[in-house]
């Protein structure tokens, strides 16, 4: 009977464990020679702050039973998160959850094209606090989604409690409800410290995406990116010459160690991975490389050194092309509405394979790919990243570049890249070039919005190519002569 006893208390869910803690010391004594003593330790334990798990694993677990729990292939939107905190960690905490959901093949509209579909529609809704489900499943219907997603990280006394709950938005049914305990621990308040702490409360405002330029795509259906780029703008003066710096060809090891920290179950098997010598661009295109080529002015943030952003992965392909022409050279891209081909024998410029970015991003031959970031092992040496970045871009080149003489490659903005995303093999390869099926595009290296975490050089991650995003940009490459 004492055996069934102690294993009866081990068995319930834990949030009924901690509830019960107090009742469970009451009777501790006249348990402790039945070995019920392990509970009682288990409950001050938990008292004093040392159980739960880390923000990070929170998140991640909660984005496992979401998408386990979700029919697959339906498209949700994580609507709402009250941090109890600030409005910065609010919005930390939904793009690490998006994020996690699209590593685990969920497709999630992203808060940037929420609050651009809010606001072309004039929908006034906050998305850092607490939120009906009534109010959760209008914004569902507004947005077009399946299912909506919104959560809340509350203080218990010796943790914090995350919560999240997936909502069906034609019946209000709640179909999930992933529930896990948060240590209040230094990790945890470096977070809190690095996003803010809750300000003094103040009007709402929208977001800022009304600056004067060209009105984002719609969301669905999204129309084929390479039609609304005729007819090709006028010409305008000659840009200045692009740097580029030569990558000489070899192998590498391509993807992360089961150890790594931070490490996604895309990023491996680890194999052996040669590619060929290229020239790849010492910075992410600038707004003024774009302006100069495609006469547009997308981005989020503005400056004519800062990355450009917010422009689709055919937007990239048709610049890369745009470019060839200007210098007198063979576009690389075959484009036929939203079919995009890649001509391996021309001589222009494109976007580099996911093997060419993390080859260069490593530091090539020079370096061996021996730092977890581009050039560093410490983040805020070689990459804005959402602890340092003022949640803003950067200026490209203001930190130190890796031994390839290549800045950004961590963070400040994501990059795309060629590849369709899919599971690595486990054989060597040869100048791979991603998957041979699939519908989202690969973009690597962090940004400005996202923790350091992905901001490591073996950091993969994807979405639909005709999505725009404000921590998106890219760079480009071009063969050997």
């Amino acid at each position: 009977m004492r055996r069934l006893t102690v294993f009866w208390f081990f068995d319930i869910t834990a949030s009924m464990q901690w509830n019960m803690c107090s009742g469970v010391k009451k009777w501790a004594a006249a348990l402790a020679a039945a070995g019920a003593l392990f509970a009682l330790a288990s409950c001050a334990t938990a008292e004093e702050g040392e159980r739960g798990l880390s923000l990070f694993g929170a998140i991640e677990q909660s984005a496992k039973r979401l998408a386990g729990d979700l029919p697959a292939g339906t498209v949700v939107a994580v609507v709402a998160f009250d941090s109890g905190e600030s409005d910065g960690l609010s919005y930390f905490i939904m793009d690490e959850l998006a994020g996690a959901l699209l590593d685990m093949g969920t497709r999630v509209m992203t808060r940037g094209e929420i609050e651009l579909a809010l606001v072309r529609g004039e929908q006034d809704f906050g998305m850092t606090g607490e939120v009906s489900d009534e109010t959760a499943q209008s914004i569902g219907h507004f947005l077009g989604v399946e299912f909506v997603i919104a959560g809340r990280l509350w203080d218990i006394g010796f943790a914090r409690r995350f919560s999240v709950n997936a909502i069906r938005v034609e019946t209000a049914e709640h179909v999930s409800f992933p529930r896990f305990d948060v240590r209040n621990d230094e990790s945890l308040q470096n977070i809190i410290a690095g996003v803010g702490r809750r300000p003094a409360p103040v009007a709402r405002q929208r977001p800022p995406a009304l600056e004067p330029g060209p009105q984002p795509a719609p969301l669905a259906p999204p129309p084929p990116a390479a039609q609304a780029l005729q007819p090709a703008p006028p010409p305008f003066p000659a840009a200045a010459p692009m740097a580029f710096a030569r990558v000489e060809g070899g192998a590498f090891l391509m993807g992360s160690p089961a150890g790594e920290p931070g490490r996604y179950g895309d990023e491996g098997p680890q194999r052996r991975v040669t590619v060929s010598g290229f020239y790849m661009s010492v910075f992410p295109v600038t707004q003024r490389e774009w302006r100069e080529v495609m006469g547009t002015s997308p981005s989020h943030f503005r400056g004519d050194n800062l990355p450009v952003e917010s422009v689709s992965w055919f937007e990239a392909v048709e610049f890369a092309n745009r470019l060839s022409r200007r210098a007198g050279l063979t576009p690389a891209y075959v484009i036929d509405g939203a079919v995009v081909a890649w001509a391996r024998e021309a001589n222009g410029y494109r976007l580099p394979t996911e093997a060419e970015w993390e080859f260069a991003a490593r530091g090539g031959i020079i370096c061996g790919g021996r730092y977890l970031f581009s050039g560093s092992d410490i983040a805020d040496e070689v990459a804005w990243t959402f602890l340092n970045s003022g949640r803003r871009t950067h200026d490209v080149g203001s930190l130190r570049p890796n031994a390839l003489g290549l800045h950004d490659m961590s963070g400040n903005v994501w990059e795309w890249v060629w590849d369709l995303h899919g599971p690595y093999p486990h054989a060597a390869q040869s100048n791979p070039a991603g998957s041979s099926a699939g519908y989202g595009r690969v973009f690597r290296g962090g940004s400005w919005s996202n923790s350091a975490e992905n901001a490591r050089a073996a950091r993969r991650n994807w979405v639909l190519p005709t999505n725009r995003l404000n921590s998106i940009g890219f760079r480009v490459v071009r063969p050997l002569d």
